[in-house]
């Protein structure tokens, strides 16, 4: 059988399981669920321009940045000077410096 019959049957194929799928998804999912899903879920959850998930925004999961532990600065301390080691698995020293409010180290 030729490549390009190959892929034909193979993207026939895959449409049937997903629409199979479908169907049975909708036989078997009460829709009394699917509504309590479609009100759980946030409005702006898929709704992220390119700006703000290049940007770390993270509005929607009701958490900043910064309460989880993942800015870089709070309080006027900024986190700067971070060293790794070369390559993964070896022992080598992790080393970073801390800035203060009144910029010294």
């Amino acid at each position: 059988m030729k490549a390009p019959a190959r892929l034909g049957l193979y993207g026939l194929v895959l449409v049937v399981v997903f629409a199979v799928a479908g169907f049975t998804a909708n036989a078997v999912i009460p829709e009394d669920t699917v509504q309590a899903w479609v009100e759980e879920t946030p409005e702006d959850h898929h709704g992220q321009g390119d700006d703000e998930m290049n940007s770390g925004g993270h509005e929607a999961h009701g958490a900043d940045a910064a309460s989880l532990g993942l800015g870089l600065a709070q309080d006027g301390y900024q986190l700067t000077e971070v060293g790794t080691p070369d390559h993964t698995g070896t022992e080598d020293e992790l080393t970073f410096a801390l800035t203060d409010p009144t910029d010294s180290q």
